[in-house]
């Protein structure tokens, strides 16, 4: 009719509501708000709560169990805030071990990031390291304060999403850079393809392989190591927690395979094609370890040692 749009206009008009407000505001707001408190609620949940389910839905409820694991989050807690910063440090320095050149996928203006392939070298090194420290020395107190960790992760997350959001902005690196001046969109989506800092430290490599991917690494063999410290007598009459044993066998082969192929990483969708904001940095920083590492820190607790043996755990770890 005259005067009124025509069908196609009214479709174009809704699908530019749909993804400027929906796609590209609304719902990385709703992704934002949902993710952090998810981790620390899990967390808080199996290593504080026990993993008393009854009591958190039916007792003390979600949001009341929510408040009181924000609450008990200890910010000056030196100990955790010295895990993130060792490992940042350490990551900085394993991109610098020596090692074969390669390139990543070239981007549409021709640009090819340069990678050296040291991420076996480093995953080697830092076993070395920790499982000597891990096996050595009480670590049960570190299980106890992994809520807290993934609470100081959480934040440490947010903070370096938005040095990477200014820095795009300010002075970006080679390569792509998008804008897409929706300042909540190119915060959770990122700004640029191949952040750097220096000409040597690609940060997509450091914040998603060699911090977030071993901080996992970290918090399993913690999780072992404290189911060990609670029930040392039990080892003492030669039981062995298998289920737990399988599961850090598990992700310490599932890691050590990512490590040794890391170079084929640098051209999945991660790498080559997602922006690094707080979908991808945030999610390496604070949810891969957070919620990937769930599993063991539950088994500490409540591994089924009485119906889970040696045969069994050979047919899981197959």
């Amino acid at each position: 009719m005259k005067g009124k749009p025509d069908f196609p206009e009214k479709v174009s008009l809704c699908a530019r509501l749909y993804r400027g407000l929906i796609r590209e505001t609304l719902f990385p707001l709703l992704i934002m708000v949902l993710t952090p408190n998810l981790i620390l609620l899990l967390a808080h949940i199996i290593v504080v709560k026990n993993s008393n389910l009854t009591r958190v839905l039916f007792v003390d409820t979600i949001e009341s169990t929510l408040t009181d694991a924000w609450k008990a989050v200890k910010w000056d807690d030196l100990e955790c805030w010295s895990i993130v910063s060792g490992l940042i440090l350490w990551g900085i320095i394993s991109l610098h071990f020596p090692g074969r050149k390669y390139h990543g996928p070239p981007t549409p203006n021709g640009f090819r990031p340069e990678y050296w392939n040291s991420g076996f070298k480093y995953y080697l090194i830092s076993m070395l390291i920790a499982c000597p420290l891990i096996w050595k020395y009480s670590i049960l107190h570190l299980y106890y304060k992994i809520p807290n960790l993934i609470a100081i992760l959480i934040v440490f997350g947010f903070g370096f999403c938005v040095i990477l959001y200014i820095k795009g902005l300010v002075f970006p690196d080679p390569g792509i850079c998008d804008i897409t001046k929706n300042i909540v969109f190119d915060y959770y989506w990122g700004v640029e393809l191949y952040p750097h800092l220096g000409p040597f430290v690609s940060l997509k490599i450091l914040i998603n392989s060699r911090f977030g991917l071993f901080l996992w690494q970290l918090i399993a063999l913690t999780a072992w190591k404290a189911n060990y410290e609670l029930y040392i007598a039990s080892y003492n009459r030669g039981h062995i927690n298998w289920p737990l044993t399988t599961t850090t066998l598990l992700v310490s082969i599932y890691l050590a395979k990512f490590y040794y192929s890391e170079d084929s990483y640098l051209h999945s969708m991660d790498a080559s094609h997602d922006r690094f904001g707080y979908y991808l940095a945030w999610g390496c920083i604070a949810f891969v370890p957070g919620f990937y590492s769930l599993n063991s820190l539950y088994l500490v607790k409540h591994s089924p040692m009485d119906h889970f043996g040696l045969v069994s755990a050979l047919i899981v770890l197959t």
